[in-house]
């Protein structure tokens, strides 16, 4: 029988969704992916870039000019014979190839949305995998741990009957009771772990974070060669957004050159004089004159041009970031995959026969009750492991595919 510390821990886990399905790791994606704030977001972002590339090629908006001049004696006024009245129209006319660079820039800013939203998806799927597995461990372990406490129960009240009958001394009687509050004190531990993981995975999939976890780890495909999985970084989407950081640097190289190409602009004016006067239109050019570019366009170039090849450099060094993740998760996926076949063909079997010597030697008056427990105790150890490598190779999984989406 549990004592009341371990009952106030089962007690104080939360609620779940009663008669609703157990949620497996797969529906955990699944309800990440439906209801995603952030993807809506970046949905957001992608739809107003989308929007900006018409924008920005078009030319600037026409200004209204409104003036009034008193070039006569007296006051100031709009009735003076001498005043001046105005109202003209000024357009800007950028060059053609520089109002195409802002559009292809602001296009370049929606392709790299749309890749961030793939890598998002990608990057959703694989931390929905991670909190499911993260909440599901030490609700397994906790099991365990409760069908080890289950098991030391029956034999306490095996000694305890011992005991009395004045077979075994009070000692082993209390050596047990320690034995069995370490192991309640590590379910209880265990609960809190598994109650803190669940509010992890809320945040990806929302209510359903309510639901009973399955009691089976799914399995997830095995991850693709390692060769195969180097050979698509170049198509994963954080390089395709580092490609265009690149061309974005290039854009703006291009737009510092194009600066040293003049613009233009046309006035229209009208203005009203006085009586004596006759009124008159006038029609202005305005040129812009790049005449200082040895200390200004040219140091604008050489910037961008210095911004582009830090990108270059970036992207590179990208390149090298994402093999190495790659080669390391793999590197550790197939160390776990080969300790879990040693668990499973020797470790195991081996601590289930010790488990079963340690229980006949006791039965056949040779052994003492110690040692049987320290045997199913190094039992529950091995189980302990073997679940831990089983999640962490599911997690290395999980990452993996995040490269081979």
């Amino acid at each position: 029988m549990l004592t009341r510390f371990v009952y106030a821990a089962l007690l104080a886990w939360p609620a779940v969704s009663a008669g609703a399905p157990p949620l497996t790791l797969n529906d955990a994606v699944g309800a990440a992916l439906r209801n995603q704030p952030l993807l809506d977001a970046q949905q957001a972002t992608l739809d107003a870039a989308a929007q900006s590339v018409v924008a920005e090629g078009q030319l600037p908006d026409p200004r209204l000019k409104l003036g009034n001049i008193n070039d006569g004696p007296g006051n100031f006024g709009l009735t003076r014979d001498f005043g001046e009245r105005s109202v003209a129209i000024e357009q800007s006319f950028p060059r053609a190839e520089k109002r195409q660079l802002r559009s292809d820039r602001a296009r370049l800013e929606g392709e790299t949305a749309r890749v961030e939203l793939d890598n998002l998806r990608r990057s959703i799927a694989r931390d929905a995998k991670l909190a499911w597995l993260n909440a599901y461990y030490p609700l397994r372990a906790a099991t365990l741990m409760r069908d080890n406490l289950r098991y030391v129960e029956r034999q306490r009240e095996v000694l305890e009957i011992a005991f009395r009958a004045g077979k075994v001394r009070l000692t082993e009687v209390s050596r047990l009771q320690v034995e069995m509050s370490l192991q309640q004190d590590r379910v209880a531990e265990l609960q809190g772990q598994a109650a803190k993981a669940r509010a992890e995975l809320a945040r990806w999939v929302g209510p359903a974070s309510e639901r009973d976890l399955s009691e089976v780890l799914s399995e997830l495909p095995p991850p693709i060669p390692l060769s195969e999985l180097l050979a698509r970084i170049e198509h994963h989407p954080t390089n395709a957004a580092m490609l265009n950081e690149i061309s974005l640097a290039g854009n703006d190289v291009a737009l510092a050159r194009a600066a040293l190409r003049p613009d233009w602009s046309l006035e229209v004016a009208y203005h009203k004089r006085g009586a004596a006067f006759t009124d008159f239109v006038s029609v202005q050019v305005g040129i812009d004159l790049p005449i200082f570019s040895t200390n200004r366009q040219d140091r604008s170039i050489a910037a961008k041009e210095a911004l582009h090849a830090k990108a270059e450099s970036l992207h590179a060094d990208h390149l090298r970031k994402l093999a190495a993740e790659i080669q390391a998760l793999y590197a550790e996926w197939q160390s776990n995959r080969q300790r879990l076949d040693a668990f499973d063909s020797e470790v195991l079997p081996q601590a289930a026969r010790r488990v079963d010597a340690a229980v006949a030697s006791y039965a056949g008056g040779q052994g003492d009750l110690p040692g049987v427990l320290e045997a199913k105790r190094a039992e529950m150890d091995a189980r302990l492991m073997r679940l831990g490598l089983a999640v962490a190779a599911l997690k290395i999984e999980a990452q993996l595919a995040y490269f081979a989406a």
